[in-house]
């Protein structure tokens, strides 16, 4: 199967600090996109709830997959991989947080192979289409808070 890659990108006029705290955060980050979002383990380090090696259960209607944070450095990178269950397989979400001019500017890649043959370029199409819908009122929750 060929593998896909989406990009997606914002700019939030908010610190880069706080933009980690809320795309770090299972919960907080669900709420961009559809269906519930539930933090089901916390991370490795103590203090960390949801640093490496915590994971996230997404279910949106009758799909429920998880998700597990491998990478997490403050306040600039955040990785994770689908670890159980999706239509998906070999993924890889890479959200990397840049400085600029008093705003954060938030370059976000998914990459990722579709078990069903055919379907990978429909789920790349909705995940960003579902990215453009969900990171709006984000975007201005964190610029007015």
């Amino acid at each position: 199967m060929p593998k896909q890659l989406v990009k997606l990108d914002a700019v939030i006029h908010a610190d880069r600090n706080k933009v980690y705290d809320f795309l770090c955060d299972h919960e907080s980050f669900g709420r961009i996109w559809p269906g519930k979002t539930t933090r089901i383990r916390d991370g490795d380090e103590p203090g960390l709830p949801n640093g490496v090696g915590s994971i996230r259960r997404i279910e949106v209607g009758p799909i429920s997959f998880e998700e597990t944070h491998i990478q997490c450095q403050r306040p600039e990178l955040i990785q994770y991989r689908i670890t159980r269950g999706s239509p998906i397989k070999n993924h890889l979400g890479t959200i990397k947080l840049i400085d600029e001019e008093g705003s954060t500017r938030i370059d976000y890649e998914i990459e990722f192979e579709a078990k069903i043959p055919c379907t990978g370029g429909l789920i790349a199409r909705s995940l960003k289409r579902d990215w453009e819908k969900g990171i709006k009122p984000i975007i201005q929750e964190l610029e007015t808070s």
